[in-house]
């Protein structure tokens, strides 16, 4: 029987105070104690749980491991395998999830010129993408392009897209200098197209239910079960 199943099975006893209890255990021992629960807690839900177990042309699964991370991975039939690797965290009865590379991480740095023109000027380097503008997608005539051209107007934040992200997540960035009008965006390749940025799952028994955090309602998108 492990240390875990004993600590379980022990009662330990009650004390009229905090006084009593500093009498008997020092608290390097408490300490001691405290860690040992909380490993005991997190180890129980080590393990790898999926969606879907058998004859799956679509599967999401999480693989949990004892040195608190993890690995996401996808797969379907026609589009193949992608996976992710991050850091779990438990805090109650709930597991959030963040993954080292993230959304932002694809933006290496963005330089900001000023030039005598009427024009704004963006200019992609190592990939190709699309300006919004107020909440509208602004595209060049061709996705390929990597350097277009579009009015000029006085903006303090634009937000870009990337052909190389599949789902064409939008991200924010401020200017500096309001006399800009020329942007060079510098891109850099990821290992992987999915991110995990605080992605919350409820545990339930041998169960990880994903919380829907894009809206308000409690309702849960869908449900891992541990595999055997």
């Amino acid at each position: 029987m492990g240390i875990c199943s004993r600590l379980e099975e022990h009662e330990f006893p009650a004390f009229a105070n905090t006084r009593t209890l500093y009498a008997i255990m020092k608290l390097p021992t408490l300490i001691s104690l405290f860690i040992i629960l909380y490993s005991c807690n997190s180890s129980k839900i080590v393990g790898v749980y999926a969606d879907c177990t058998n004859h799956c042309h679509a599967v999401n699964k999480i693989q949990l491991s004892g040195n608190n991370t993890f690995v996401y991975s996808q797969f379907y039939d026609v589009g193949g395998n992608s996976e992710v690797q991050g850091k779990w965290v438990l805090n109650k009865d709930t597991l959030t999830l963040n993954s080292f590379e993230q959304q932002k991480d694809r933006i290496d740095k963005i330089e900001e010129k000023t030039i005598d023109s009427d024009s704004m000027y963006f200019e992609f380097k190592n990939d190709c993408g699309s300006v919004l503008i107020n909440g509208a997608s602004i595209y060049p005539n061709k996705l390929i392009v990597s350097k277009f051209s579009i009015s000029r107007t006085s903006i303090k934040m634009v937000e870009f897209q990337f052909c190389s992200d599949p789902m064409l997540i939008s991200i924010r960035y401020n200017i500096l200098n309001p006399k800009a009008n020329y942007f060079i965006i510098y891109t850099k390749n990821l290992k992987s197209g999915i991110f995990l940025e605080n992605q919350n799952y409820l545990i339930r028994r041998n169960k990880l239910i994903e919380i829907n955090i894009a809206d308000n309602s409690s309702k849960y998108r869908h449900i891992l079960k541990r595999k055997r």
